[in-house]
């Protein structure tokens, strides 16, 4: 609650800025690199954390590729710690605005990423023999789990002009998920996992899964690189 509180805070903030920063603009990016960074990959309770970064390509005022990498840092919600990484690639469509003083830009995109994540759990399984008796047997054992995960996302968002170089992206989109889990480092493999937190069982149960996927986030970016033109019949042509 408290980190909800403090992102609210901090995009009223930027959106005051932005509103302060609006009048007199009367250009467009184009040809621009943006580095970008995923603040929310740092605190992610689901997963582990991630240090995550990544560039935006934007060849015209409508058209962009986006691309980000990152490495598994720190431990996850429950004390794990592993290895891996976590990659995207998007390809961006910007939509063409209502009004030309407008420093929010909105547009459509399609994602897909690839994950790759080795890591500690801990969690409850049942001996197999045991199972639908009164004497079922259970018991909590530490071990390993590799996972293979990857999918497409349609997505819709829009970025934020801050100041002169900064600028805030915020997206949401809806796709499908394949995940392949696989248990390692158990003593007895042929048990039955039996975790009776839902979260870190729908994590971390074995096997190969497609699931609907849903995915929020936002980028903060700084422009590296960028050349300009006038808004007038800039979105007609490209």
């Amino acid at each position: 609650m408290r980190f909800s509180k403090i992102t609210s805070c901090f995009i009223i903030i930027i959106l005051i800025s932005v509103s302060n920063h609006a009048e007199g603009q009367d250009t467009l990016v184009f040809n621009s690199i943006i580095f970008k960074v995923a603040p929310l990959a740092f605190v992610n309770f689901y997963s582990l954390p991630t240090a995550q970064a990544g560039f935006e390509f934007r060849f015209t005022p409508r058209t962009a590729i986006d691309f980000s990498y990152g490495q598994i840092i720190g431990k996850g919600s429950y004390g794990e710690t592993g290895h891996g990484f976590k990659s995207k690639f998007e390809v961006r469509r910007y939509l063409r605005p209502k009004h030309e003083h407008r420093l929010i830009k909105s547009y459509v995109a399609i994602e897909g990423y690839y994950n790759q994540e080795d890591y500690s759990s801990r969690g409850e399984f049942t001996i197999e023999d045991s199972v639908g008796t009164i004497d079922q047997i259970f018991y909590i054992e530490e071990y390993r789990i590799k996972k293979k995960v990857g999918g497409l996302n349609l997505k819709y968002g829009f970025t934020i002009s801050i100041l002169k170089r900064f600028v805030l992206n915020v997206y949401g989109g809806v796709g499908v998920r394949v995940k392949e889990t696989i248990h390692f480092d158990r003593s007895r493999p042929k048990d039955i996992y039996y975790d009776q937190d839902l979260a870190r069982y729908n994590r971390d149960k074995e096997g190969n899964y497609v699931y609907p996927n849903l995915t929020i986030g936002l980028k903060i970016g700084y422009v590296l690189k960028k050349k300009t033109t006038t808004l007038k019949n800039s979105w007609e042509r490209l």
